[in-house]
Parts: structure tokens; C-alpha cells; sequence
């Protein structure tokens, strides 16, 4: 009776002592609010980020969760959304939950949890394509998903469930790398099979401050005119791709171009 007595009292204190740690877990659980990081167009409604709830139209958005010495981005290119479920922080963790993607929207982080479906992501920056199909992309770092890892220079279709290589990255024609641009022509190597190629221009080499984005389907953009916010006289560029079968390509090697004076 006695034996029996002790091991009842055992028992309920350690129930006590997992509901006290659950309690204690969910009081340190302090919620990350998102913010605009930037805008392509450098105005954004903000009540969009507020709600969660974040549509880019014509624009390129970064949304960021700040905490110290931790990355947590969001980047949506145009015609891009995405909703933002739980995102908290527990200690030095932080878990980022997002509800729902559509089009194409790029993970930046370092030491910072990002959760979609069986999706988990956390040091490096991918890529999510989902339109008709769905694509995980890992350009840096690894992902995991369902059990198995996604690593550099890997994607991962839902579809098919197969895992390929991603495409390489494009080579830059003209113009070359520090040039100054009177015309504005922008032209790269033809790939074959390419359904489309995606250009960015931005004021930094990390592509997290773009100015500009353009989708389109032969290898060269050469417009009437091009206007650049003046911020600087350098802007970096690079170039992308889409195969026919849905799959993304590296980015090309960010080239420099020079705006001159006039």
C-alpha cells in the first residue's frame, strides 16, 4: 500500500511539474510582429502587414520579423501572396508560421524558423513557386520536408514528389560588369527550353532593395526608356529563369551598371 501510495505521488508530481513547464513554456511565448522591410515602388499600405495578409500587385515587397542578430525575411515578387499565420519567439527561437503562398515568394533567414505545411526552413534563402503546381527551391542552405532534407541547389516538386537539381544560372552578354548605360539594353545567353527569364535591378548586391522587375520571354530587354529612382549612380542586375517544366534556374552573378550624369 505503502509502495503503491509513493509511486501515485510521483506520478501526479510529475504531471505538476510538465503542466508548470508548459505554463512557464507559453508565458515566455512573446509575439513578432511583421514589418515593411521595403517596397519596389517605396510606398506600401500598411494595413496589408498588419492584417497578415500581404499582396504585392506590380510591386516587390520584403516583410520582415526584426530581432536581434536574427534574419527573418519575406520577399514577394509581383503578383505574389502570402498569409502569415502564428509567428512568436520562445527564447532566442523564433517560428514564423505561414498559412498560405501563391506565386513566387523567397525565404531569407538566419536562425529563424519558417513553417509551411511539412515545410521547415531555417539558415540560407529559398524559393516557393506555387501557382498551379508547387516548387521548393533551396539556393542557400537546406530545407526540410516531410522527414528528408532539401539541399543546396536542389528543389522539390509536390506534384511529382521528386527531387532535381536546380537549372545553372544564366551568363550575362551586355552590358559588362561596370559600365555606364546610355542605352538601356540588357542581354543574356539564350537557354533552351526557357519559358521565361526574370530581370532585377536593385541598389544593393543582395537583391533585398529592388528597384525594378521585369518577366519576359526572349533573352534581351531593350524598352524605349528605363527610369531608375536616384538614390545612386550604380544599381547591380541579374538575371533568371523558368524551364518549361516549372523548374527555376541559380540567379546569374550579379553584374554592376554605372547611370551617368547628364
Amino acid at each position: 500500500m505503502y509502495k503503491i501510495t509513493l509511486n501515485f505521488m510521483r506520478a501526479n508530481l510529475v504531471l505538476w511539474f510538465i503542466a508548470i513547464l508548459s505554463f512557464l513554456s507559453f508565458q515566455c511565448r512573446k509575439e513578432v510582429r511583421p514589418n515593411l522591410f521595403f517596397s519596389s515602388d517605396f510606398s506600401y499600405d500598411l494595413s496589408d502587414v498588419e492584417r497578415r495578409e500581404i499582396f504585392s500587385g506590380s510591386k516587390i515587397i520584403l516583410i520582415n520579423f526584426p530581432f536581434y542578430k536574427r534574419v527573418c525575411l519575406i520577399k514577394l515578387y509581383p503578383k505574389s501572396y502570402v498569409k502569415i499565420g502564428e509567428a512568436f519567439r520562445r527564447g532566442k527561437e523564433i517560428r514564423i508560421f505561414l498559412e498560405s503562398v501563391s506565386g513566387i515568394v523567397v525565404l531569407i533567414a538566419h536562425e529563424c524558423n519558417f513553417f509551411f505545411r511539412d515545410l521547415i526552413f531555417s539558415d540560407g534563402e529559398m524559393r516557393i513557386k506555387a501557382s498551379d503546381k508547387l516548387f521548393f527551391e533551396v539556393i542557400d542552405g537546406e530545407a526540410k520536408f516531410l522527414g528528408f532534407k532539401i539541399k543546396k541547389g536542389q528543389g522539390y516538386s509536390v506534384e511529382t514528389k521528386d527531387i532535381y537539381v536546380l537549372p545553372r544560372e544564366v551568363k550575362i552578354i551586355f552590358p559588362r560588369d561596370g559600365a555606364e548605360v546610355f542605352i538601356p539594353l540588357f542581354l543574356w545567353e539564350k537557354i533552351d527550353k526557357s519559358r521565361r527569364y526574370f530581370l532585377e535591378i536593385a541598389i544593393d548586391e543582395n537583391f533585398l532593395k529592388p528597384v525594378f522587375f521585369y518577366e519576359i520571354e526572349d533573352n534581351k530587354f531593350f524598352p524605349q526608356s528605363l527610369t531608375l529612382p536616384r538614390f545612386s549612380r550604380s544599381y547591380f542586375w541579374r538575371v533568371w529563369y523558368e524551364l518549361e517544366d516549372g523548374r527555376s534556374s541559380f540567379y546569374s552573378e550579379p553584374k554592376v551598371i554605372n547611370i551617368p550624369n547628364f
